[in-house]
């Protein structure tokens, strides 16, 4: 699991597991892939939660590095964040 800063619980500031930003993820997407592949293959997931999943990872395939460049900063026009 992930905290507010993108580091995975247990893992330091160097860890290749850290995530900057959204922007970072994307830059990142064919490393973290396959992880969501393998979850979305596995038996814990509900319904809902796979598809979701499902989702997720289409719509990362999807996103290049051109479309997060152009993201406007957090908190302005165009935060999803409830």
């Amino acid at each position: 699991m992930r905290d507010g800063y993108g580091l995975s619980r247990g893992a330091d500031a160097s860890s290749p597991a850290r995530v900057r930003d959204v922007a970072d993820f994307q830059n990142r997407w064919a490393e973290f892939r396959p992880f969501a592949a393998r979850a979305l293959r596995g038996p814990v997931l509900s319904p809902e939660e796979a598809d979701t999943l499902a989702w997720m990872i289409e719509v990362m395939d999807r996103i290049g590095a051109r479309d997060v460049a152009d993201a406007p900063p957090r908190g302005e026009e165009g935060d999803c964040r409830p």
